[in-house]
């Protein structure tokens, strides 16, 4: 409340926090002034990368409702997913072990080893059905 009286004296923030004796914002002396800032400190502050609000499906969906643009949020740069399948697969016991020691060795899970080496495999019969 104090604050806004202040200012209502036309008398700027940072003069009336020094008069109250409160602590002032970062970059502020005593003598009421603020600091120049370097232009590379300029140049550093303008480049940083500010972080957008992020919107939830269902506010776009409110918001196509209403009847407002939405255009904004589908840029057509993303790829198109897929759609994942799960599968059950029965392994010997041996298979396992070469799969978990394949995976150690990685370090990544067994479900990603598997899927590698599926992917490699088909590739290599894709690259040899060409051939022939």
């Amino acid at each position: 409340m104090r604050s806004l009286q202040c200012r209502r004296r036309a008398r700027t923030y940072h003069a009336c926090l020094l008069k109250q004796r409160v602590n002032l914002p970062v970059g502020v002396d005593r003598s009421n002034r603020v600091p120049h800032f370097s232009l590379l400190e300029k140049k550093l502050y303008a480049q940083t990368p500010r972080q957008r609000k992020q919107v939830s499906a269902e506010q776009i969906a409110e918001m196509a409702d209403r009847g407002e643009s939405i255009s904004r949020f589908f840029t057509n740069s993303g790829k198109m997913m897929q759609p994942i399948q799960r599968v059950n697969v029965d392994f010997t016991v041996p298979m396992l072990k070469e799969l978990d020691e394949e995976a150690r060795a990685l370090n990544i899970s067994r479900q990603a080893v598997i899927k590698s080496l599926l992917r490699q495999a088909l590739d290599q019969q894709r690259l040899a059905r060409r051939v022939r």
